[in-house]
């Protein structure tokens, strides 16, 4: 068996943790570096916890002390910086199945166990506030940079097909901040947030959730920077396993979110649908008479 990382040791521990400990977790997991070189008392007064609730955290993730802490930070950055990158091992990956028969079977067959994976770990509460908030949200915004730009502009794709007030937040400053200052408490944003996390993504997260709106996050680890910024959050996490090839599991999962919408109340998107049809075959049958 694979012995578990600090990183996978914290994730795997982080929601049975008290909120100091959390707090000093997610200090330590962004600062690593820092943490191996300074002590216990030091991390505290970064992280604005007591010494000993750094301990106790030790203790918590089943470390024999804070020393235990920095010897197994210091291995975890050693081995960081000897991986190859995720876009190499996605690449190995796929060459290793280069005389394979049916390579696309055993490829989508992959897909379809991630699919399964998170949708038996997805909390069916949450599922049914969100779908609940997207349809009667005023203006859904939803953002995502970076490699989780894929799967903001997919929804915003799909889902604009079935309700108005939909808004991709732009990447550059002077138009998200725009965005931030039209938002209401009757809005909602979701967020897609995988790693390499953007801080504007967090920045707009945080801001959006302190005027009161609805945010919804996704993305792939419990530690990831957002997550104290959502009031839903759903994490999508494989170890090991690239974002090109955990894509289809969030598009699944999209897919799933705007289903739950439209069974919020059948008849208006059914009329919805009606519309966009009508609007379709307008432009359609102008385009090529």
């Amino acid at each position: 068996m694979t012995k578990q990382t600090i990183q996978q040791k914290i994730e795997m521990t982080f929601n049975q943790l008290s909120k100091g400990q959390q707090k000093a977790a997610t200090f330590i997991l962004h600062n690593m570096t820092y943490v191996g070189v300074h002590a216990a008392s030091e991390v505290g007064k970064q992280a604005q916890v007591s010494e000993t609730t750094v301990i106790r955290l030790c203790y918590a993730l089943g470390l024999s002390g804070y020393a235990q802490l920095q010897k197994e930070i210091t291995t975890y950055l050693f081995e960081q910086n000897n991986k190859t990158s995720s876009l190499k091992n996605y690449l190995t990956n796929k060459q290793s199945l280069q005389n394979t028969t049916k390579q696309y079977e055993t490829l989508m067959m992959g897909d379809a166990k991630r699919v399964m994976h998170v949708a038996e770990q997805i909390s069916e509460a949450d599922f049914s506030v969100t779908t609940q908030h997207l349809h009667h949200c005023q203006t859904l915004y939803i953002v995502g940079f970076g490699a989780s730009y894929l799967a903001a502009q997919w929804m915003h794709f799909a889902i604009g097909l079935l309700r108005p007030r939909i808004v991709l937040v732009p990447h550059d400053p002077s138009s998200f901040v725009r965005v931030l200052q039209e938002m209401t408490s009757a809005d909602m944003l979701v967020v897609f947030s995988f790693h390499r996390y953007f801080k504007e993504t967090v920045l707009i997260a945080k801001e959006a959730k302190s005027k009161g709106v609805e945010v919804v996050a996704i993305t792939d680890a419990h530690i990831s920077p957002v997550v104290p910024h959502a009031t839903i959050c759903f994490v999508q996490s494989f170890t090991g396993v690239s974002t090109i090839d955990t894509m289809p599991t969030i598009i699944s999962f999209i897919n799933a979110l705007i289903a739950g919408m439209t069974t919020q109340d059948p008849t208006y998107y059914e009329q919805q649908r009606l519309i966009f049809d009508d609007y379709t075959n307008v432009f359609m049958t102008d385009r090529w008479s």
